[in-house]
């Protein structure tokens, strides 16, 4: 494929880790500054947003939201989220704010 580059970020789990073997991610998103990769992993079963920092391979946690959260998008100043969330209504939009 031209133009695509992929990457291994260094982001290691504890043994004590609940991640799940078959734990997928999708749905990456560039922060405005470059700085941080939001994307949507179900890491502990059902989808939540995370942010990863590519240089330090610190990875938090930005959601928790019952149903999944899905698709993340940056506000232009990189301060709030919005994303899918899906919830016993069905899916939503959603937003929060990315301090943490």
């Amino acid at each position: 494929m031209t133009g695509v580059q992929t990457c291994a970020l260094p982001i290691s789990l504890s043994a004590s880790s609940t991640a799940s073997p078959r734990a997928a991610s999708a749905n990456p998103a560039w922060s405005p500054d470059g700085r941080e990769l939001a994307f949507a992993w179900d890491r502990g079963g059902i989808f939540d947003l995370y942010a990863v920092a590519p240089d330090s391979g610190r990875c938090r946690r930005l959601t928790r939201v019952l149903g999944g959260a899905f698709e993340p998008d940056w506000s232009p100043e990189g301060s709030r989220l919005a994303f899918t969330a899906y919830s016993h209504r069905g899916f939503d939009v959603a937003g929060q704010g990315t301090s943490g």
